[in-house]
């Protein structure tokens, strides 16, 4: 089903969830707003998941704390709180470069959005 462990930590708290792979690596790039709290990338993920279709009810669907154990497809833990994102996954792999499809408000445009990780989160690029 290529489903992961989400995890998300701030500075409050943290959350977790399963969801599809392609959530989590939505998760990620929203991080090149530089998100401070779970519901600070809640809101800047929109730009790259369909809250209807695959974001469902967002984050408040979550669990509250942390869970690190293994789930189908693999774990992943972002930590907004010291900037750290860490994976472990047979299909959702993480890499220095990447993109995502780019939504313009309920529908995606036809172009994928480029990112690279640096030492401050993913930074946009096109």
């Amino acid at each position: 089903m290529n489903e992961v462990r989400l995890n998300i930590i701030d500075a409050r708290g943290a959350v977790n969830g399963i969801v599809h792979c392609g959530l989590a690596e939505g998760a990620i790039a929203a991080l090149s707003a530089e998100p401070e709290t779970i519901t600070e990338l809640e809101t800047a993920i929109e730009r790259f998941i369909r809250r209807g279709e695959n974001l469902g009810g967002g984050f408040q669907s979550f669990k509250p704390g942390e869970d690190f154990e293994q789930w189908d497809q693999g774990t992943v833990i972002i930590d907004l709180a010291v900037r750290v994102i860490a994976t472990r996954s047979l299909y959702c792999t993480l890499k220095g470069r990447g993109d995502v499809e780019y939504y313009d408000g309920d529908r995606a445009r036809d172009w994928r959005m480029g990112g690279v990780l640096s030492s401050r989160g993913l930074a946009a690029r096109s």
